[in-house]
C-alpha cells in the first residue's frame, strides 16, 4: 500500500473510536515511523510504504484507537521548541505550560544578577528547567522528582538538548531533597499535580488511563502541593525571590489567597491563550526590582 492508501485507512479507523484529530495522527504516526516531516506525505503521497513498516503503522493506530496519546505512541512532544522524550513515566507537557515558563523568562531577563539558583519541583520530563536553562545559559537549576523513571527521562532529555551541566537533578518527594542541600534560591517554580479528587472521576481516557496519577492528583481540592511547598518555600528562598505556579483554571483566587498567606507579596495571576488562570506567581516580601 502507498502512503496515501495507508493513511486513508487509518483516519477511517480513527473515525469509528470517535478520535479527535484522525487526520492529523495519522499523519504524524506515519511521519515518525518513515523518519520524515508531514509534509513530505503530502508532496510524494504515492510512495510504497514496506511491509514493516505498514505493520508498525497498523499497530499504532490500534493503539490510538484504545485512546493511548499520540505522544506517548511516538514518545516526544515539543515544548517551548525544543524536543522532549515523553513515556507514560511522565505527564506529557502541555502549550499551557509554556505560560509559566515565559513569565519565568520574563523575570530573569528583568533581574540584575547572572548567577541565579532556581529550583522546578515535580520536573517530570524536565520541559520547565530544560527550557529554561536552554533560553538562559547563565542559569542553574535545581530538579526535584519523587520517580527515579521520570528523573531519568529528564536527564536524558538535558543531555540531548546539551543543557546538563545547568541542571542538577535530585530524587525525593517535593521540597525535601532541596532542604537537603542547604542552599538558597532566587526562584522556585512548580507544575505540580492540581486535579481535585471530584475531576479525576471525570478525565478522559487518554489522560487517566495512560498518564502518571501522581502527577494529576492535587488531592480533595487540588491544592494540597501546594500547601506542601508553601509551609517551606519562604525559609529556602531569598529575600525578594519568586514563587511561581502553574494551576487549574479554577483555582487562581484560592491559590492567590494561600500564597499571601504564607506571606507572598505582589502575587498576581497570568492566563493561557484561551482567557483562562493558569499561573500565578508572587515574591518573597524585601524583593528589589
Amino acid at each position: 500500500m502507498t502512503r496515501i492508501e495507508w493513511i486513508r485507512w487509518a483516519v477511517n479507523e480513527l473515525k469509528q473510536s470517535e478520535v479527535q484529530t484522525p487526520i492529523l495522527d495519522a499523519e504524524v504516526l506515519m511521519a515518525h515511523l518513515l523518519k520524515v516531516e508531514r509534509i513530505q506525505l503530502h508532496m510524494y503521497p504515492e510512495l510504497e510504504v514496506d511491509q514493516r513498516t505498514g505493520e508498525e503503522f497498523a499497530e499504532l493506530i490500534q493503539r490510538r484507537k484504545q485512546q493511548c496519546p499520540v505522544a506517548y505512541l511516538t514518545e516526544e512532544q515539543e515544548f517551548m521548541g525544543l524536543s522532549f522524550r515523553v513515556t507514560p513515566a511522565v505527564l506529557i507537557p502541555r502549550p499551557d505550560t509554556e505560560i509559566l515558563v515565559e513569565a519565568i523568562l520574563k523575570w530573569v531577563k528583568n533581574h540584575q544578577k547572572k548567577d541565579l539558583l532556581l529550583a522546578d519541583i515535580g520536573t517530570g520530563s524536565g520541559a520547565i528547567a530544560i527550557s529554561l536553562a536552554h533560553f538562559e545559559p547563565e542559569l542553574q537549576i535545581i530538579a526535584t522528582d519523587i520517580s527515579q523513571e521520570a528523573l531519568e527521562i529528564a536527564r536524558n532529555n538535558a543531555k540531548q538538548q546539551q543543557v546538563d551541566h545547568q541542571i542538577t537533578f535530585l530524587f525525593g518527594d517535593m521540597i525535601e531533597p532541596i532542604k537537603a542541600q542547604g542552599k538558597k534560591l532566587d526562584a522556585i517554580v512548580s507544575n505540580p499535580p492540581y486535579i481535585t479528587q471530584e475531576e479525576m472521576k471525570s478525565l478522559p481516557l487518554s489522560v487517566i488511563g495512560y498518564e502518571p496519577k501522581m502527577a494529576l492528583d492535587g488531592g480533595t481540592d487540588g491544592l494540597a502541593p501546594y500547601r506542601i511547598i508553601l509551609e517551606e518555600a519562604l525559609e529556602l528562598l531569598k529575600p525578594g525571590a519568586l514563587l511561581a505556579f502553574e494551576m487549574g483554571w479554577k483555582q487562581g483566587e484560592a491559590l492567590q489567597i494561600l500564597m499571601e498567606q504564607a506571606g507572598l507579596e505582589n502575587v498576581r495571576i497570568l492566563k493561557d491563550l484561551a482567557g483562562k488562570d493558569r499561573t500565578v506567581i508572587g515574591f518573597k516580601k524585601n524583593w528589589q526590582s
